[in-house]
């Protein structure tokens, strides 16, 4: 039905969050900037995922600053009742669906009432954020079923609007994913299924001390056997299932668990097979790395993309590739030129080529000379319209990085700054300036 990311957006002009610490939260207009900053934010990122067919997101728990925390005064959802107003048109007029994933410690199942208390307190926060973001029907995962009376006691003492909104999730300590199954059987709850989670469990309990290797057939079986299993579970709810998807990041001294950069398309499509999920009839979140660029990937690439999409991602993607590869950039426009110019859909077999090549760039180290040419290339779109001081400062600018008395990141934020002054939207809707 949809595939998509949790909660932060790369690349993307003026999509970043802010905090606060909790020392300031009393002062009611920084709670307030803040609060809006990261509301447009949240507009911005909804803005970009319509543009790129992704009807899946995970809102971060910090978009209302501290919002759960007993020592915040303020009554955020009057306060800002109109911009979420706007945004609940937004997200329902385009058929988004949203969930939240409160952190590790929000346990319900804790031993400990205060920590039962503060779990309450998330989640409530959450049902109440999400119902003013969408009328649909929206979700809030939570890790449990290990602890099975525990959890059915900290689910009764939750709100009908927040029990309505949770689902549960396996993990990799707490809850293998057949507790996880029982207690949404006991509760009347969805399970999201995490294969990830169910690998890592296993090789610590049984002390394997490393991970099945990709597309092990015994795995595949328990995978398909648990999303099945799993998908009965949703059976009452108006949202198709969900799964979580993760690689395990590859390299000397990552953490069993820990999530890869990326998840390629291709990758995707053979696991998604593997474990009998069809990503037209399930939802797929990716936790990865990358966030939207896998997301946006994968989306295009198994539920379809037009020429204009496709070509949207070559602009956003253009510079980065040039800067890793002149070959692969060559190679992606050759790819454009022989593909047929049309608005209808483009063959799968072309949109996955083009993320072959772009993934595949990204996969080679950078060289001083591909940078500074990617960076010559971004200033040529308004050196004309600089003024005398700015085209000296930047040829400095360029020279010092040659020289290696400037580092890339500091170039790129004084070409983003002229952008913004000069209104180069193309470049400021690409990936190039806004990488991180």
């Amino acid at each position: 039905m949809a595939i998509g990311y949790a909660c932060v957006t790369r690349g993307v002009q003026g999509a970043q969050q802010r905090a606060m610490r909790l020392s300031s939260i009393g002062d009611e207009a920084r709670f307030l900037e803040v609060a809006h900053a990261n509301l447009d934010a949240l507009d911005r990122i909804l803005t970009y995922n319509r543009s790129r067919g992704i009807q899946l997101f995970r809102v971060s728990s910090g978009l209302i600053p501290l919002a759960s925390h007993p020592d915040n005064p303020h009554d955020w959802e009057s306060l800002l009742a109109p911009r979420f107003a706007e945004l609940r048109t937004r997200v329902d007029a385009a058929g988004l669906r949203l969930s939240m994933h409160p952190g590790q410690y929000t346990m319900l199942d804790s031993d400990r009432p205060e920590t039962v208390d503060a779990a309450l307190a998330e989640v409530e926060y959450a049902a109440r954020l999400l119902s003013l973001l969408s009328g649909g029907e929206s979700l809030i995962v939570l890790h449990g079923g290990g602890k099975p009376d525990a959890l059915a006691r900290g689910v009764d003492l939750l709100s009908p609007a927040a029990r309505g909104m949770l689902v549960l999730e396996n993990d990799e300590t707490r809850s293998a994913p057949e507790d996880t199954l029982a207690a949404c059987r006991r509760l009347g709850l969805p399970m999201v299924y995490d294969p990830l989670h169910a690998e890592v469990r296993a090789s610590r309990r049984t002390g394997a001390g490393r991970l099945p290797a990709n597309g092990d057939p015994a795995w595949a079986k328990v995978h398909r056997e648990t999303t099945a299993d799993a998908s009965q579970t949703w059976q009452r709810r108006a949202r198709p299932q969900k799964i979580h998807v993760s690689l395990q990041r590859e390299g000397p001294g990552a953490r069993p668990g820990a999530h890869s950069e990326s998840i390629p398309s291709r990758v995707l499509q053979r696991k998604l097979a593997d474990w009998g999920v069809d990503p037209a009839q399930q939802d797929v979140m990716l936790e990865t790395k990358d966030k939207n660029w896998s997301a946006t990937a994968c989306t295009l690439s198994l539920l379809g993309a037009t020429r204009p999409a496709l070509e949207r991602e070559w602009a956003a993607w253009k510079y980065l590739v040039m800067e890793h590869s002149r070959s692969h950039y060559d190679q992606i426009r050759d790819h454009f030129n022989r593909m047929e110019r049309t608005s209808r859909a483009v063959p799968p077999e072309d949109v996955l080529r083009f993320y072959d090549l772009v993934d595949a760039a990204r996969a080679i180290p950078a060289k001083p000379g591909g940078t500074l040419n990617a960076l010559q290339h971004v200033w040529g779109y308004f050196k004309r319209d600089a003024n005398d001081a700015e085209r000296a400062a930047m040829m400095r600018a360029q020279r010092q990085f040659s020289e290696g008395g400037l580092s890339r990141g500091a170039v790129v934020a004084r070409l983003e700054a002229l952008a913004i002054k000069y209104g180069a939207d193309y470049l400021l809707d690409g990936y190039y300036l806004n990488e991180r």
